[in-house]
């Protein structure tokens, strides 16, 4: 069988295998790309049913075999694409990210998971994600990972989710929203490009004293479906990129990340990147990136 070599949307080579038609397709961009995508030989659009993308196989094939007329070449090539576009995974036949709701992606039960940190600081270390009601109030749900930070969300009217509390454990401070910021809207596709502003306040958790103010901007850059590599094997779901920013006396905080969720079944992966400023000359940068170990 021909090696394949892959191109990204820049053109330069990114992989090249032996196609085994286990590889998994994930999309890559629009088709809004395709005047800037170099024109190779073996470059194949598809739209698969379901999708509100199209979504590009670029394929290159490296060996000719000797004596094959052009036309003969040119039909083993769409043999081969068509092949790998049906064999690519189930994570294709998901539903549009229009069709999505957030109750779908965070269930509101009370729930209890293992995550693996795969990079980062922390990189083997197992910390669990919990997801509970308050008891006092049914339209108020907590959201703890581990040791590191924990999340106070209220119902929507709209359907949607609100942040009104972010608790930071290891640098001993929490922040209140005002008002309440809308995070994840409950149609995926009417509000998922809405840029969302509130104020906030930082507090001390010991003693309670006011630590800074400023102003914070959200955002769900995208929603589309994607496939997880997690320690307990590959998940299909939907990928949510938000960007989460702070605006401080001195200084800028920006929040980058990219959720995985599972239809009815919550996080399965999360990346996150934060980068800050001070007196908008010096920053710095962390990643991370956690996994789904245990169901």
């Amino acid at each position: 069988m021909a090696d394949l070599r892959f191109y990204n949307l820049r053109g330069s080579t990114s992989a090249t295998f032996t196609p085994s038609f286990r590889h998994t397709f994930n999309p890559f961009r629009t088709t809004q790309k395709f005047r800037s995508f170099p024109r190779r030989n073996g470059f194949f659009p598809f739209r698969r049913p379901g999708l509100v993308e199209a979504k590009l196989i670029c394929l290159t094939v490296v060996d000719r075999i000797e004596g094959e007329c052009p036309l003969h070449r040119f039909f083993r090539i769409v043999l081969i694409c068509l092949s790998a576009s049906t064999l690519a995974g189930d994570a294709w036949s998901l539903p549009p990210p229009a069709q999505v709701t957030v109750r779908e992606l965070i269930p509101l039960a009370s729930w209890h998971k293992q995550f693996k940190i795969i990079t980062g600081t922390d990189k083997g270390k197992v910390v669990p994600l919990m997801f509970r009601s308050d008891p006092a109030n049914e339209q108020r749900w907590t959201l703890i990972f581990g040791d590191y930070a924990g999340i106070v969300l209220l119902n929507d009217p709209d359907g949607g989710l609100l942040m009104e509390q972010l608790h930071l454990f290891k640098s001993r401070s929490y922040i209140v929203y005002q008002p309440a910021l809308p995070i994840l809207p409950g149609d995926m596709s009417s509000g998922a490009f809405i840029l969302r502003r509130a104020s906030f306040k930082m507090y001390d958790r010991e003693t309670r004293k006011l630590k800074r103010n400023g102003v914070v901007t959200h955002l769900v850059k995208r929603v589309w479906p994607s496939q997880f590599d997690t320690p307990v094997g590959l998940i299909d779901g939907y990928r949510v990129e938000i960007e989460h920013g702070m605006e401080m006396q001195y200084a800028q905080l920006l929040f980058t990340l990219g959720i995985g969720f599972r239809l009815d079944e919550g996080p399965v992966y999360g990346s996150g990147e934060y980068r800050l400023t001070k007196l908008k000359i010096f920053s710095q940068t962390k990643a991370a990136a956690a996994a789904l170990v245990k169901r």
